[in-house]
């Protein structure tokens, strides 16, 4: 007999597991086959939903949205993402709002995308995540300065984040290797023991267009 508090995750890998197998059925299968091969995926979550703790029926509703943006249904999964937020504790919220923008995104609506990204860097116990998110969005959109001005706000707030050190580097190759150079210098001295910082730094060595090509020291750098 399995207990209550692990019935539902049995549900919930049960469902993933069905959703799973039907997107990699799907190249082979009409979009009809697909979906009623989703049925029984859906009725997996309805049990998780039915048999999760209050406080964790917002990773049901998470994951759910998730499957239901993958099969194409993104009014659906909007519902069910903001299901998730209506009920997800403080910690958890800025896990849900990740996944509202990155929907809003999907759909081309980058205007909503950013205001959900900017409500969540207002809150107080903002995660890194959502500045990385943040950061990431504008590069795709084709904005490095505006990128480039939140990566600094970002480390201003959560400075011993390797992830984040390590993308500014990278988003500063185009300001010329010196820059890139005084960037990475900060950001060893900030997160010393980050390997996303390491990889830069190595990285910075192995162009062999500018002047601070060395494969020994990119090498060294990657090695440690």
């Amino acid at each position: 007999c399995i207990s209550r508090e692990l019935l539902w995750k049995l549900h919930l890998e049960a469902a993933q597991i069905q959703e799973r197998a039907s997107f990699l059925t799907s190249s082979n299968t009409s979009v009809i086959i697909m979906q009623n091969h989703l049925q029984s995926c859906r009725r997996s979550f309805v049990r998780a939903i039915l048999s999760c703790p209050p406080n964790l029926c917002w990773k049901v509703w998470l994951a759910s949205g998730r499957m239901e943006l993958t099969a194409g249904r993104t009014s659906i999964a909007r519902k069910l993402f903001m299901r998730a937020y209506n009920v997800v504790p403080d910690k958890g919220r800025s896990t849900v709002l990740l996944e509202c923008a990155r929907l809003e995104e999907f759909v081309d609506d980058v205007k909503l995308a950013r205001a959900i990204l900017c409500k969540a860097r207002n809150d107080n116990d903002s995660d890194w995540k959502i500045w990385l998110e943040s950061v990431s969005l504008e590069l795709r959109c084709g904005r490095r300065r505006k990128a480039v001005e939140l990566a600094q706000n970002a480390l201003d707030i959560h400075s011993c984040t390797g992830r984040l050190w390590a993308l500014l580097v990278q988003i500063r190759h185009e300001d010329g290797e010196v820059k890139q150079s005084d960037v990475l210098i900060r950001a060893l001295s900030s997160v010393p023991k980050s390997g996303e910082v390491w990889c830069e730094a190595g990285r910075l060595h192995l162009n062999p267009f500018v002047p601070t090509f060395d494969l020994e020291r990119a090498e060294l750098y990657l090695m440690f």
